[in-house]
């Protein structure tokens, strides 16, 4: 045995040890617990019984351990391994535990209803605070202060108007900044002494306010006529930028971004409420740069958000409110003064932008900070540029992309943790390029288009490259601009507009070739975004193109070979998105086809067709062994089915525009069975399942000229023989490929079986439409026993059922020539003695007829009545009734001896009925009516039968009921 072995059964016999020893231990514990939860019980029960309302409580507690314990521990326990330190530190916790003690537990509030929650002290720290307190402690000093200071402007302006006139400007502007001590002083006064945050917040309110209003003042001193007491506006500057230096330096002081939100907002505030010159513009600047401050230093971005739109919205205010009234800048206001200070508040923003590193000002909100800033320094440029000077417009769109540009290489260097960052300043520049260079080529178009086209491509390959969304998104909106260029630069006949077409079409399908190679090509998508995108836009185009400059007749072929070029191009680069958008090609070329093909202005070419029928069904074939578009086999084929439903329809509707009704039966009856023999040798069922649809026009055809004289008698056949053709051969293909293909095999030999029966049909129809009215009985009446004997030599029982149909179709023909006294017409003697000879062969060749006994009953039923009634009315016409019932009687025994030699007992029993009924009419109609002689024979001829009847019967009653 190894060293290794040895030691290994060491370890496992002290670990067996350990757990041996542990066991004794717990063991040990767990009969501690249980005497001391007995005594506990006890101890309660006691307790109940002395007072029913305390209760026992009895902490766990563990007796110190038994000298077996001890014992146990003085024995060889290794302390090795996590079971025997768990072990130990068990059996010293229950060494050092207290010895039990019987407290008694405080009696329990009442319980609360079921589904009550307990309600919570009032007290909590943790209960939010109401509306009304958030109202009263927040919103309400905010409003008030804002208040205070509009009424301070306007009682200014009041008590100017009617009793401090007289002052002057001095003591006017030292009301003006006594009021605003007054603010401040009670703002410090209450900051100072505040016990609690809610006056401190209303002393830092007040203190905004007064900060604010001194503001406001010295702007005053030296803007306002009637205050002006600051005759030199550097001076004023000077102490605004120094009031402006102070609340920075406070609020930067205090950590208060409540008190520079307000003084800064009020200053901005109180800048806007009155009419204040060009000093505006300079005041937001120093604002802007005192917020931009506070951004860097204290990361106070809600007071950033705030300066910026009251910086653009003071500018507007500037530019856009003259008098009294808001108006447009007029063109003697200048430019460059306005675009100077914009450009100054735009760099101001910027600098914020690439400085502040506050993570309330990261990802989202910094990219909505650039935005706002290049929207409205945008926004503002242009709406002064329009008014004022209206050339420049490319260039200042040029000029701002490509510094918006270099804003997004910036940063990428100084805010690469966020590419949201300088993904916004790349979509902006691109969108201001492009807006430029659509400027720029303006009255170009062709130009224009192809340019955006390039800048798209250009743009698409970047951004695929360096999988850039921003550069991807901005080459979808150009392609979008050059596409509605495109489509307005393309002129009606003029190829200049082809060229282009072409031009920006293969420009767009490289980009959707590019997306898939590069980007997408293991998508598992049908359709993924960036190649349908480029190739609907090619698509576009194309058809466009093709609509403005070619004439009407030649449209549906050219819409299809365009359809047939991206099918190609799908095929060679694998681009699945363009194979599918060329199928929606083909609906718009077959409505144009049909639109020309009934149109009596346009002589559609014969190539047309040839064209576009072709190339649908090149389309079915191309379905049916593509492997580019992967939508499994039920999508191949239902498209297979929807090429080839628009194939056949081509193809009947250009037929039926060249044939009259003859050559319309004809031309569907042949298209039928070329396409069903076409799917056979090309293996496509679904053309031949798409051809069966010419069966219906063809039946259709037949059912409404037949025997109208559009129809002769042998073209009316050939929807029969067509018919018939597909039932003969469906069933002989199922019967061939039935272990090939066993479930469509059944399938077909269930149509064929239908197929069988609607030639019967249309036969029967067309006998009936084409045959003599005198004829019809034995028409019928043959093809019955024709379709009989193909019964009992093909052993189908369709023939059966269809010379049952036929043998129906005759019978009735004969119910009609007996009603219309023309049915005495030896031809239909024959066909009633056809149905007698072939219930004889059913009865006697079993083995070939299966006729069911029911069946040859009614057969026999049927004839012998049929031809009582083909002799009765032949005895009438010829003979005026005076033998009807001798020939009666002599039928009765006629028919009676033929089923004594056939040994048929349906016909001995029509005998008997016929003679019972010949009794009849001699008791109820010849002893009165016919003369004497009449009458005599009648009685002669019927005894006779009944007597020679009766020595029948008599003669051979024992072989009689052999055969009963």
């Amino acid at each position: 045995m190894s060293e290794d072995l040895k030691a290994e059964l060491q370890r496992l016999k002290e670990r067996h040890a350990q757990l041996h020893h542990g066991t004794d231990l717990l063991g040990l514990h767990i009969r501690a617990l249980e005497k001391r939860i007995e005594e506990a019980e006890a101890a309660k029960v006691a307790s109940k019984q002395q007072n029913m309302v305390s209760e026992v409580a009895v902490p766990l507690a563990v007796p110190p351990l038994l000298p077996v314990a001890e014992q146990i521990q003085s024995q060889q326990l290794v302390a090795e391994g996590p079971i025997a330190s768990a072990l130990l530190s068990v059996r010293e916790q229950v060494r050092h535990e207290p010895e039990p003690a019987i407290h008694l537990a405080p009696t329990p509030p009442p319980l609360a209803p079921d589904g009550v929650a307990p309600a919570a002290s009032s007290d909590g720290a943790g209960k939010s605070e109401s509306f009304e307190m958030r109202l009263g402690t927040y919103w309400l000093v905010r409003i008030g202060i804002v208040a205070m200071l509009t009424a301070l402007v306007f009682f200014g302006t009041y008590a100017y108007q009617n009793y401090i006139g007289r002052l002057g400007p001095a003591g006017k502007v030292t009301l003006l900044y006594l009021a605003s001590g007054a603010l401040l002083g009670f703002g410090a006064l209450f900051q100072r002494r505040a016990a609690k945050e809610s006056l401190r917040n209303y002393a830092q309110v007040l203190l905004a306010g007064g900060m604010a209003a001194v503001y406001f003042t010295t702007y005053a001193a030296h803007y306002f006529p009637n205050l002006q007491i600051i005759e030199n506006a550097v001076v004023d500057g000077a102490l605004l930028l120094g009031w402006a230096g102070f609340m920075a330096w406070l609020a930067d002081r205090r950590k208060s971004e409540v008190l520079a939100l307000f003084a800064v907002g009020l200053a901005y505030y109180t800048s806007v409420i009155t009419r204040v010159g060009h000093f505006t513009l300079y005041s937001n600047l120093v604002l802007a740069a005192v917020v931009v401050f506070f951004l860097v230093r204290n990361r106070w971005a809600k007071l950033s958000y705030a300066s910026l739109i009251a910086t653009y919205a003071g500018y507007g205010f500037w530019r856009f409110y003259v008098g009294h009234e808001w108006q447009w800048a007029q063109p003697g206001d200048g430019l460059w003064l306005g675009v100077y200070f914009l450009a100054a508040y735009w760099l101001m923003f910027t600098a914020a932008v690439f400085l502040s590193r506050h993570e309330k000002f990261a990802g989202a909100n910094r990219a909505a900070f650039i935005t706002l800033n290049n929207a409205a320094f945008y926004a503002m440029f242009l709406l002064t540029m329009f008014q004022v000077r209206s050339g420049g417009f490319w260039k200042f769109n040029l000029i701002t992309g490509a510094v918006l540009l270099a804003c997004a290489a910036l940063a990428r260097v100084r805010l690469r943790d966020e590419p949201l960052a300088g993904n916004t300043y790349l979509a902006h520049g691109l969108l201001l390029v492009t807006v430029g260079i659509i400027a720029k080529f303006n009255q170009d178009q062709s130009t224009l288009a192809l340019v955006l086209a390039s800048e798209s491509v250009l743009l698409w390959l970047t951004g695929t490259m360096r999988r850039n969304l921003v550069m991807r998104t901005a080459s979808c909106f150009a392609a979008a601009l050059a596409t509605v260029w495109t489509l307005d630069g393309i002129e009606p006949n003029q190829m200049p507009g082809v060229w282009l077409a072409a031009g920006v079409g293969g420009l767009f399908l490289f980009n959707a070739y590019w997306s898939h190679r590069r980007g997408q090509t293991n998508s598992a998508g049908l359709l993924r975004a960036a190649p349908t995108y480029f190739s609907t836009l090619a698509l576009v185009i194309g058809m466009v193109a093709i609509w403005r400059n070619l004439r009407a007749e030649h449209l549906p072929a050219a819409y299809a070979l365009m359809a047939l070029a991206f099918v190609a191009i799908t095929q060679a680069t694998r681009l699945r998105e363009l194979g599918l958008l060329a199928q929606l090609l083909f609906p718009p070329s077959a409505v144009l086809f049909i639109a020309n093909l009934y149109s009596p202005n346009v002589a559609e070419p014969w190539w047309v067709f040839a064209c576009v029928g072709g190339v649908v069904l090149a389309m079915v074939h191309w379905w049916q062994h593509q492997k580019v578009i992967i939508v499994g086999t039920t999508g191949c084929q239902a498209a297979q089915f929807l090429m080839a439903v628009l194939f056949a329809s081509l193809v009947g509707l250009r037929v039926e525009r060249l044939c009259d009704a003859e050559g319309w039966l004809l031309a569907t009856c042949g298209l039928v069975l070329a396409l069903t023999l076409y799917g056979w040798l090309m293996r496509n069922g679904i053309i031949a399942l798409v051809g069966q649809g010419f069966v219906v026009l063809a039946v259709g055809s037949f059912l409404l000229h037949a025997g109208s004289g559009n129809l002769t008698w042998w073209s009316a056949l050939l929807p029969v023989i067509a018919v018939s053709a597909l039932a003969l051969g469906g069933r002989r293909w199922a019967d061939a490929r039935s272990a090939e293909f066993a479930a469509i095999g059944g399938q077909v030999r269930t149509v064929s079986q239908w197929y069988g029966r609607v030639a019967m049909a249309l036969l029967s129809w067309w006998v009936f439409q084409y045959a003599g009215k005198q004829e019809l009985v034995w028409s019928y009446a043959g093809l019955g026993a024709v379709a009989f004997a193909l019964f009992g030599g093909l052993k189908h029982r369709d023939w059966l059922a269809f010379s049952t149909a036929l043998h129906f179709c005759a019978l009735l023909a004969l119910l009609y020539q007996l009603m219309s006294d023309t049915a005495v017409y030896w031809p239909n003697f024959v066909s009633v003695l056809v149905w007698m000879i072939e219930q004889q062969l059913a009865r006697r060749q079993p083995e070939r007829f299966t006729l069911s006994a029911r069946a040859q009953n009614i057969t026999m039923i049927v004839s012998g009545l049929a031809l009582w009634a083909l002799g009765s009315r032949w005895v009438m016409q010829g003979f005026s009734g005076f033998y009807l019932t001798a020939s009666w009687s002599i039928y009765a025994f006629a028919i009676f001896a033929l089923g004594m030699t056939l040994r048929e007992r349906m016909y001995r029993w029509l005998g008997l009925a016929v003679l019972g009924t010949a009794l009849a009419r001699v008791v109820l109609f010849d002893v009165w009516k016919l003369d004497t002689l009449y009458r005599v024979l009648s009685f002669f001829v019927l005894g006779l039968v009944l007597l020679v009847l009766g020595f029948v019967y008599n003669k051979y009653q024992e072989r009689i009921r052999q055969w009963l």
